[in-house]
Order: C-alpha cells, then structure tokens, then sequence
C-alpha cells in the first residue's frame, strides 16, 4: 500500500480536540481521500499509561486524523487500519513505532469503530487523474 500526503494538515485547537482549518487530502493508492475543512479529531486517542504515552503520544498526526475520518466514514476496520499503519510510514516514524500503533489500534480500536451497519455517506475519494 501506498500512501502520500498531497496537503499540509491544518488545525486549531477546539474544546474537545483539533478542527481541520483546511481540506486535507491523502493519496492511498490510487484514490484520493479528502478529509474536509471542519473535521473535528482527536489524533491519536494515547492511553496515558507512561509508556504508552512516551513512545505514541504527539506522534503520527496526519495518520491518526487520517483515521479517524476512516473509521467514522465506515470504510472496513481492518482496512482502515491498515492505512493507519502505512500511513505513520510516510509520516516518517520508524516501522517499530508504526507497528506498537498498528498493533494498538488492531487491539483496542474496536470500541472505536461503530458497526451500525452499511454508512450512508461514504470517504470522499476522487480518482487521480494519471499523468
């Protein structure tokens, strides 16, 4: 899997999290994902359990907002995941650090993601126009 970022990620800091000030958009693949301006994310949701803290916390941002939007848009769990995890690559973190995140998430990430069924809006994903 491929993913490259294609815009900056811009936020402010709001009540509960962070806001995207800006559209942020990510190739995966062939696909473009644009999260829209006005996202509400809370990054990485860390334990605050010293060491989970010291090696996730403030780490992996673009991935984790990334995420987030995958998961409420219902795409598949283990897929969303998965761009998690190759998404912290190109963020540039070490594989180890990528896959404790990975593993996390794969771990505790359930209780995350809601399974109410088909979602009626999906990701905005536009195709990327070939050279």
């Amino acid at each position: 899997m491929q993913v490259q970022y294609l815009s900056p990620l811009i936020v402010e800091r709001v009540d509960r999290g962070w806001r995207l000030h800006s559209e942020f958009r990510v190739k995966v693949d062939a696909e473009v994902v644009t999260v829209p301006a006005g996202y509400d994310t809370d990054f990485a949701s860390v334990p605050r359990l010293p060491l989970a803290f010291y090696l996730a916390g403030g780490r992996g941002v673009r991935a984790a907002t990334l995420h987030d939007y995958l998961y409420e848009k219902q795409h598949p769990r283990k897929w969303a995941d998965s761009v998690f995890y190759h998404a912290l690559l190109a963020e540039g973190e070490p594989e180890v650090i990528a896959k404790a995140m990975h593993d996390a998430v794969r771990l505790a990430g359930g209780s995350q993601y809601r399974d109410d069924g088909p979602a009626l809006e999906v990701v905005t994903v536009d195709s990327v126009p070939t050279p």
